[in-house]
């Protein structure tokens, strides 16, 4: 092991004068100036390199700890404890364990408190005892300590880090920084959960510091839906363990092995430690049972066995193993809350009463301007209204869209700022394309998921609750994804991390898809040779069957609209026939009857039941309570959409350039996207995808008779439509399309059009932001002026 001289000037004060002093009474014939010593020396554990800082020591611990060279090379540790201490055994393994992690190793170890000496050979650890002292004896001594082949170094190891605080706590953390580095790739590496300078600040990081420091529940459960960012909190909590006082080590579980076996294996391939579980659960007690800081054991990747770990979890988390160890263990919302029940539901486990849980939700407001800010440090922007966006409230998907906009700094070109569209777009799709070109194997077994996925969202077998959070959640039932691909297949997703098996509330064996955007490219692309099949059938029904797979699936509208794309540039062109069917499925609000039943996935709570009366909504808690949702007659919240699907699909397709030849004339193409922008664009209502999380519903409304709403301007561009809208202007710069629009009289169009002008009107290309100033001017405000038309 090699040290490292960090200190190169003597230190001065009251510390350098007990040493001289020291060293004189231990080696009293050495020459004057022979002698040197350093109060701060580095030594190795594997590749971490551990810092001694004496002067530091020495406040925390009465003793210091300093390396004594002469002439040039290591004479001893010297073990300087306070005056009037006594010495004392620990004294003594403490000054050998630090010579013996030393390469080359100093053959003493000196032990005062400055009035009585001891002199221990450090091979052996017996006091060493010489007829004199001189320089010969010693340089005979050092010349024969380098003979020595070997020394006990895992008890030396064992001693440091079981007792010294100075040494395990640094050890700790570079072992967890080096579990993470494991883990951590550039934005293109979408196999590895974490990206290099990229961390997005979490508020359940900060709940995870109180409870710590608390101590009132030494497990900390860290639950959420799968991709919400639990692991990326577990890895901010452990890589800010400086800042809070604690040691953490962060674990990548497999799932199987035992903590302690996989604590042990830490140890082993990182600081080149070799213990078994044995003597790693007498590590860990004897840190648990001392006076330092609190080690916290940071477990990612549990999952469905977490069953199998409860009682070695709760072991260790109990009073009698010890109150300075904590465990963090991360799990999704479903494993985490059978952890936390017994048997029969009814009551808390004995884990449930050990733990407290700690909720990673959807990124809130706050969450997200912290997104925003680490983007803008890699040059990148979200455009007015992203706040908005149920979906850049999730975090692998701000990463997902971000990973092809990132490019090397050119520090030339300081103000050049890439930006990531306000809603997410068809890009998603294009993304991850690119970034998984070449994976043909992986692709293979994912278009296997992608047939699956489809299976299930036209079955009508599943229960309620897996149908509702399948709308937000790629997941697969188990025995459908085995009628696509084989079980190696299925087994090699598993091993890698990519689908993640659990057991449903409902009782399905299910499979959690853990690569979301990879799946929606693969369903994308089956779904279009789905539709080229089915080119025989009538254009309502292949418009129907496509808008229901889209209702069922998360991103599902982006899925369908892509698909759609895929099968025309497959060669069999774009059915206006399908279009003009999905143009048919106009948006409405139906008003609820008295008595209408409905089921919701409330998130945090789960799925309730719920009934409409005249009150309101009668929720069903689902442990026999019943609550009452009030509900303003008039606001729409008393009714609901009808199927949206149709013309959110027609929202992305909008963006596309598309034509198409009139019948009889083939000389001539027709442009599409213009006719749907016009179409769709007349929506009286906010058109988007229902987040799943209610309070991502908050958007500025302007209401008018008719039950019409309109997104208000100061929101941004929050729906598909408006940025499609947005997109078309900026390439076509159509002063033509936007008379047309105004011959609508359509005040939901005029809205639309105007927000996206209004986008366009700061973009930093001088002659777009004109054009857009100008039809502002010269028409949107005195269309707006004039009171547009309402429609009946």
């Amino acid at each position: 092991m090699a040290v490292t001289k960090v200190t190169d000037e003597a230190t001065e004060g009251d510390l350098e004068a007990r040493i001289d002093t020291a060293l004189r009474l231990a080696f009293p014939l050495l020459p004057s100036g022979a002698l040197t010593h350093q109060t701060t020396f580095s030594f190795k554990f594997g590749g971490k390199t551990i810092t001694v800082d004496g002067e530091k020591r020495k406040a925390a611990s009465a003793r210091s700890d300093v390396l004594v060279e002469y002439s040039g090379k290591r004479l001893a540790v010297l073990e300087l404890k306070r005056p009037g201490l006594p010495l004392s055994v620990e004294d003594n393994e403490q000054g050998l364990s630090y010579a013996r992690v030393l390469f080359p190793s100093p053959p003493l170890v000196v032990v005062t408190n400055g009035l009585e000496f001891r002199l221990l050979e450090t091979h052996t650890g017996q006091e060493w005892k010489p007829a004199e002292r001189t320089d010969q004896t010693i340089a005979n001594l050092i010349k024969n300590a380098a003979l020595v082949a070997t020394h006990d170094l895992k008890n030396a190891v064992g001693t440091l880090m079981g007792t010294n605080p100075d040494v395990w706590v640094q050890a700790v953390g570079q072992t967890s920084d080096a579990a993470i580095a494991e883990l951590t790739g550039t934005w293109g590496a979408r196999l590895l959960p974490f990206v290099e300078g990229f961390q997005i600040p979490r508020k359940a990081t900060a709940v995870i510091k109180i409870l710590i420091k608390k101590g009132e529940q030494r497990l900390l459960i860290v639950h959420g839906q799968p991709m919400s960012g639990k692991s990326n909190v577990l890895r901010e909590f452990a890589q800010s363990s400086s800042s809070h006082g604690n040691a953490v080590l962060f674990i990548e579980s497999d799932g199987e092995t035992s903590i302690l076996q996989q604590v042990a294996d830490l140890l082993n391939e990182e600081l080149d430690w070799p213990v078994s579980k044995d003597e790693a659960r007498t590590w860990l007690r004897t840190i648990a049972r001392g006076d330092g800081p609190i080690l916290v054991l940071a477990i990612d990747g549990i999952g469905l066995n977490f069953d199998d770990l409860r009682d070695e979890i709760s072991d260790l988390c109990s009073d009698s193993f010890g109150k300075k160890l904590s465990i963090v263990v991360e799990l999704d919302s479903v494993i985490a809350e059978r952890a936390v029940k017994s048997s029969d539901r009814r009551r808390l486990s004995k884990i449930g009463r050990k733990s407290a849980g700690v909720p990673v939700l959807p990124l809130d407001l706050s969450e997200f301007n912290e997104a925003s800010r680490e983007l803008w440090n890699h040059k990148i922007g979200i455009s007015k209204g992203g706040h908005l966006s149920p979906e850049y409230r999730l975090p692998w998907v701000l990463r997902a869209v971000a990973s092809y906009l990132v490019k090397p700094i050119d520090k030339t070109k300081s103000s050049y700022i890439r930006m990531i569209p306000s809603t997410l777009s068809l890009n998603l799709v294009t993304v991850t394309r690119k970034s998984f070109e070449g994976e043909h194997e992986l692709r293979r077994r994912f278009q296997g998921v992608a047939k699956s996925l489809i299976d299930d969202a036209l079955s009508d077998s599943r229960s309620i609750p897996l149908k509702l959070e399948s709308i937000s959640s790629f997941m697969v039932l188990r025995n459908t994804l085995e009628n696509h691909l084989s079980n190696a297949d299925v087994e090699t997703l598993i091993e890698d991390g990519l689908l993640k098996p659990i057991l449903h509330d409902s009782g399905e064996p299910i499979l959690l898809v853990r690569m979301p955007e990879l799946a929606a490219s693969e369903v994308a692309h089956v779904l279009s040779k789905q539709l080229k099949k089915r080119a025989d059938l009538e254009d309502f029904e292949r418009a129907k069957w496509l808008c229901d797979v889209a209702a069922a699936i998360p991103f599902g509208d982006i899925v369908a609209a892509q698909a759609i794309i895929d099968n025309a540039l497959n060669g069999n062109g774009l059915s206006i026939g399908m279009v003009e069917r999905l143009l048919d499925g106009k948006v409405e609000i139906r008003n609820f009857e008295e008595g209408a039943e409905m089921a919701m996935d409330m998130p945090g709570i789960g799925v309730v039941q719920a009934k409409y009366c005249s009150d309101g909504l009668i929720v069903n808690d689902g442990r026999g309570g019943e609550h009452i949702l009030r509900l303003n007659p008039g606001d729409g919240s008393d009714g609901a959409f009808s199927d949206i699907n149709a013309w959110l699909i027609l929202s992305h397709l909008g963006a596309i350039r598309m034509g198409a030849f009139e019948v009889g004339n083939e000389d001539e193409m027709l442009r599409v996207d213009p006719a749907i922008l016009l179409e769709v664009g007349s929506c009286i209502t906010v058109l988007r995808r229902p987040p799943v999380d209610p309070n991502m519903n908050g958007i500025h409304t302007h209401d008018f008779p008719g039950q019409i709403s309109i997104v208000c301007h100061h929101e941004g561009v929050v729906e598909v439509i408006t940025n499609s809208i947005l997109q078309y202007l900026g390439s076509e710069r159509s002063e033509d399309w936007i008379d047309l629009a105004l011959s609508r009289d359509s005040m939901p169009l005029l809205a639309r059009i105007d927000i996206a002008l209004r986008q366009l009107a700061t973009t930093s290309d001088a002659e777009l932001s004109s054009f857009a100033q100008d039809m502002l001017d010269r028409k949107i405000r005195p269309a707006f002026s004039a009171g547009c038309a309402i429609p009946d």
